[in-house]
């Protein structure tokens, strides 16, 4: 038998894609950032994409190819997303560039300096 969906998921966001991509934090803030340039270029409308976000998003990915077909990666995927938001949430509150109320970064409207 094969190890568990969850099981696998904690090995790699805790392994491979770490040792990969680095910290979750710092990885997902990277995604977030190009996320925001892509999506408001002239910056006259804007909306600050978070670490959470990312990891919101990339869940509803998964979800959305699930429902497309069904295959074992996306379940271990999005359990690995899930574990990534939990380490998002963990992180410590002192941390302004990674606050642990993930979805309580910069929403009003400007650029984070």
């Amino acid at each position: 038998m094969s190890e568990s969906i969850l099981a696998e998921a904690e090995k790699l966001i805790n392994g491979e894609k770490r040792d990969e991509y680095g910290p979750v934090q710092d990885s997902f803030k990277r995604v977030a950032l190009y996320w925001e340039a892509y999506l408001f270029p002239n910056r006259q409308t804007f909306t600050n994409i978070c670490p959470g976000d990312v990891a919101i998003m990339m869940i509803l990915f998964k979800i959305a190819r699930e429902q497309g077909s069904h295959k074992r990666d996306n379940l271990v995927d999005i359990a690995g997303y899930v574990g990534c938001l939990d380490k998002l949430y963990a992180t410590d509150s002192s941390d302004k560039e990674f606050p642990s109320d993930v979805s309580g970064c910069n929403r009003d409207g400007k650029p984070l300096d």
